[in-house]
């Protein structure tokens, strides 16, 4: 068990047993101090559960750093979804290939009695244990506390094997940010708000004037154009999900709900004459008007829910400026924010760590989804949400790019990890901009294996005017 004792473990207080070393399994959280390593086996029988623990807490082994253990215990014993699971087993695994439907079926079930009979369940009331039954309807815990009860219990509970796809945008172009780009068609008509008549140097001549135009801005022609054409485009997404789902040997039931109701909000939820909604899709947004007014669709009505946790980042002091206004104003915060762009908190404001910390309640929101997902937000917080998708390190998520008028869809793929391709809605001037930029790129990650290019200059806001997308390169699953 080498998972915390590895050559390249990494040791913050530099312990002279383990001086800068770094293990690839352990999983760093950007403060040095929590580790948190997977160890993935059977652990089927009482002896082998004790080996694992005495391995973690011996005082000759990890001295003056004993480590936690958790034990995972999956259960099923519905009838129904055990065939399922079957089902699916022999018809993707190359261990039945050329076996007849029936004659895997038995073989498999063979194998499982066999693997029942040697099994000793986790019944220990010392240990700290999570039992999760029939795919997560039903979680026993014992001896759980602080942020395990908080994060990891939760998680549990919503990680379905469903293929529900989670579709990420920016919310639409405002006025403000039509006046203040550069690249914008001169056909545009005249923003629609209070400041249509002003010029550029008046919208932005001013911090405070601009940070309150930027909170209370409205989508502008552009924004109200690519609405539409998000409208379009989910309506196809969820109707083509609701067809493969009758493809599929097992998906998770979409009427699943609460005690009180039993049902879930896609069948409750009705539009004002009574009438059904056309189809699935969650929806959640960042409370900034310009976020909900992207998903107020004139062609049908779906609801959706504005979340504070989905804000941009709180800028504090510097709301309302760009990078470079805050380099030529304040060069000496500037510099640590360059040196350390994930921990370094703005004044008033927020840091990057402190956003990730409050988007977790929204990953195990849109994790426990069985419909498709669609989150209308902004660049900070799209920025670590596609790092989670993606399985790359959060603390190198400020220069992801994330496109204007572009979605980012993430599916889950066979074996872990997700697909994820980029559907561009926009319009030609944003193509002119990069004439790089594909209509649908796709980019296959795997949870153990992430490499994506990243750009020197962290972005933080919305209203950058020349942003320009560069398409990350492909990436092979293993």
């Amino acid at each position: 068990l080498k998972w915390l004792d590895g050559d390249t473990e990494t040791d913050d207080d530099d312990d002279d047993g383990f001086p800068n070393k770094r293990h690839h399994s352990s999983q760093h959280s950007g403060n040095g101090n929590d580790r948190v390593a997977i160890f993935d086996a059977t652990n089927s029988t009482k002896e082998r559960r004790q080996w694992i623990l005495e391995q973690c807490t011996s005082p000759e082994r990890r001295a003056g750093k004993p480590t936690g253990v958790v034990f995972v215990e999956s259960i099923c014993d519905d009838e129904e979804l055990l065939h399922q699971n079957y089902t699916f087993k022999v018809n993707n695994s190359p261990d039945f290939k050329g076996m007849s439907f029936d004659a895997a079926i038995a073989d498999l079930k063979t194998r499982v009695h066999k693997y029942e009979q040697q099994y000793e369940p986790v019944d220990d009331e010392n240990q700290s244990y999570i039992k999760i039954f029939n795919l997560s309807s039903k979680i026993l815990v014992n001896h759980i506390y602080g942020r395990m009860s908080k994060t990891i219990v939760p998680a549990l509970m919503a990680w379905n094997v469903g293929t529900r796809p989670v579709f990420l945008c920016r919310a639409g172009k405002t006025s403000i940010d039509q006046l203040g780009d550069s690249s914008s068609s001169s056909s545009d008509s005249p923003p629609s708000t209070d400041t249509e008549d002003a010029e550029p140097s008046e919208v932005f001549g001013h911090t405070g004037s601009r940070r309150k135009l930027m909170k209370q801005a409205l989508l502008g022609d552009a924004g109200l154009r690519f609405r539409n054409s998000l409208a379009n485009f989910v309506e196809g997404e969820a109707r083509a999900f609701m067809r493969r789902r009758e493809e599929i040997a097992y998906q998770p039931n979409l009427n699943t709900g609460t005690s009180r109701t039993g049902l879930s909000s896609y069948q409750n939820d009705v539009e004002a004459d009574g009438d059904e909604l056309p189809f699935p899709l969650s929806i959640l947004t960042s409370t900034m008007p310009r976020a909900v007014e992207t998903v107020m669709f004139d062609k049908f009505y779906l609801p959706s829910e504005g979340v504070s946790n989905l804000n941009p980042l709180d800028k504090g002091d510097f709301a309302g400026m760009e990078l470079e206004e805050i380099a030529d104003t304040n060069p000496k915060w500037y510099s640590k924010l360059e040196k350390n762009p994930y921990l370094t908190r703005f004044p008033g404001g927020e840091c990057y760590r402190d956003l990730t910390n409050r988007l977790e309640s929204v990953i195990i929101e849109v994790e426990q989804q069985v419909a498709p997902v669609l989150i209308v937000s902004h660049v900070s917080v799209l920025q670590a949400l596609i790092a989670y998708f993606r399985n790359s390190p959060v603390e190198s998520c400020m220069s992801i790019e994330v496109p204007m008028h572009t979605i980012m869809k993430f599916t889950p793929s066979r074996g872990g990890g997700w697909m994820e391709t980029q559907h561009h809605l926009g319009e030609e001037e944003h193509i002119a901009l990069n004439k790089n930029l594909e209509n649908e790129m796709t980019v296959l990650t795997d949870r153990r294996n992430s490499d994506y290019s990243m750009k020197a200059t962290p972005i933080w806001g919305d209203h950058a005017p020349n942003f320009v997308a560069t398409p990350q390169s492909e990436v092979q699953s293993n």
